[in-house]
């Protein structure tokens, strides 16, 4: 097993000093850490601190358990890497009172403009995209499910407003459960 350099005497300041070593990379997903007793002598803290520790780190995602195989860092996809990679120095500290995001954590916008049709859309013409449309049917057709037509709606309540205004007029009666969805369109 690899030797780590964790250091700290409370919880927080060990989960700090395991967190610390993955964002630099001195310990590398799927790395296994120490076991609590061995840490815990190691750094001459009780084993309930770096099981506290390591419980911190779980709870963040970074680390996954599992009692006979060991505590290993978590695979947590690219956002985490690219958090690590902005997040040191003294620039490590975030403003958070505009409630905006780290613009650097961002994705970036212009290949999904760049997908965007520039030519404009008129009254009586589809309004569907009609790829999207393909490719569902073509889905649907893979999996053998007869297609008539495809609408593409904003979410479930979405579709569930389009259908009911479709096929329903004014006085109908519908049946609902209660309670129901209080924004829901039969409300």
């Amino acid at each position: 097993m690899t030797q780590y350099r964790f250091g700290g005497r409370t919880a927080r300041e060990i989960g700090q000093s395991i967190e610390k070593a993955i964002q630099t990379g001195g310990v590398a997903i799927g790395d296994l850490l120490p076991p609590v007793r061995d840490l815990a002598a190691a750094l001459k803290v009780s084993p309930a601190t770096v099981s506290a520790a390591y419980r911190l780190l779980h709870g963040r995602g970074l680390l996954t358990a599992d009692r006979r195989r060991g505590t290993r860092v978590r695979l947590v996809g690219d956002v985490h890497a690219r958090i690590a990679s902005v997040r040191r120095g003294p620039e490590a500290i975030a403003d958070l009172s505009s409630g905006n995001p780290d613009p650097a954590l961002l994705p970036l916008v212009s290949p999904a403009l760049r997908s965007i049709p520039t030519e404009p859309t008129l009254y009586g013409s589809g309004a569907e995209l009609r790829s999207l449309v393909a490719f569902a049917k073509a889905e649907f057709a893979a999996d053998g499910i007869a297609v008539g037509g495809v609408v593409v709606a904003g979410g479930a309540l979405d579709a569930i407003e389009r259908i009911l205004r479709e096929h329903l007029r004014p006085g109908d009666r519908v049946a609902v459960e209660t309670p129901v969805f209080p924004r829901s369109p039969t409300c």
